[in-house]
């Protein structure tokens, strides 16, 4: 009889570690977990997520602004590609570009050259730029269709994910294309992502817009607008968005100083946590949509 059920013990202590090992997955057979990359190209944006039934969005795919200025030789399209590597990526369902900014767009040619993409979306601001006009001859070149976002629209809604745009402004070549930015906030149950492209808190910028309207704001994640900027992420924003984590896209080599002392000096007033991809590299934040795991330093 011992002999019996200590052959059962051993059984259920199997089964009990075989299942510890097993990813958590919904009954349509969907993994739960949400992963959030704030992929280091220096000063400049690129976040890449995917949603937990393997739909992918990349916002933003920029080169290092010290890189375009000569100033370093920062690996901005290495640092993407290795995480595409990670993630056995070959298509892209949804790529968001913010504004016409080259540290928020310059990649996305590359993008479309190595991976399917599926969907474009932008503000409509115009630029005529080489290098944008390059881009959107690249778009046409491969058929890819694109879409001029509104507010209140759901890129994605689905179960429990929202991704949906919260901001944006449609200029024809604007003295400032940072007050265009795309603003967008991604929500998994009770955990939520709030992407701030290049908008600030000046007069006529992005922050102002939105406090006006009055949005939910609050999010678990920030990432703050404008690399930490002068004028970025203004105290009555961060009273309002209350972060747990806040994300800033910066480089050791900049001559602009961002992310600006005043502005970091704002944030930690309302945030606990702040990473700098100068620091901390290539960020990942993974949730099941209740808790909330973050690491550093990926792919390095």
């Amino acid at each position: 009889m011992k002999k019996i059920f200590k052959f059962i013990y051993l059984i259920l202590l199997i089964i009990f570690i075989c299942g510890c090992n097993t990813p958590n997955t919904s009954n349509d057979g969907y993994t739960e977990d949400l992963k959030v990359y704030f992929i280091n190209v220096g000063q400049a944006d690129c976040t890449f997520i995917v949603l937990p039934n393997d739909e992918t969005i990349l916002i933003d795919a920029g080169l290092d602004h010290a890189t375009s200025f000569g100033e370093s030789d920062f690996d901005s399209w290495g640092n993407i590609q290795t995480v595409f590597n990670l993630e056995n990526i070959n298509e892209i369902d949804h790529i968001i570009i913010t504004h016409p900014h080259t540290d928020h767009y310059y990649h996305i040619t590359d993008v479309i050259e190595n991976y399917k993409v599926n969907n474009i979306y932008h503000s409509g601001t115009s630029a005529t730029t080489y290098s944008y006009l390059d881009l959107l001859n690249t778009i046409y070149e491969y058929k890819i269709p694109m879409h001029e976002v509104y507010m209140g629209q759901n890129i994605i809604q689905d179960k429990n994910i929202t991704f949906q745009v919260l901001y944006t402004l449609k200029q024809s070549n604007p003295e400032d294309a940072n007050y265009c930015s795309v603003v967008t906030k991604l929500t998994y149950e009770n955990k939520s992502f709030l992407f701030m492209g290049d908008g600030g808190y000046q007069e006529g910028d992005v922050e102002p817009a939105l406090l006006q309207m009055k949005l939910n704001l609050k999010s678990d994640v920030l990432k703050v607008g404008h690399h930490g900027s002068t004028y970025s992420s203004s105290s009555d924003f961060m009273n309002v968005v209350v972060p747990e984590y806040a994300v800033i896209t910066c480089a050791k080599v900049t001559s602009t100083g961002h992310p600006h002392r005043k502005a970091l000096e704002r944030i930690s007033m309302r945030c606990k946590n702040i990473l700098q991809s100068r620091n901390d590299g290539t960020i990942l934040f993974i949730t099941n949509g209740i808790d909330m795991n973050v690491t550093t330093h990926i792919g390095e």
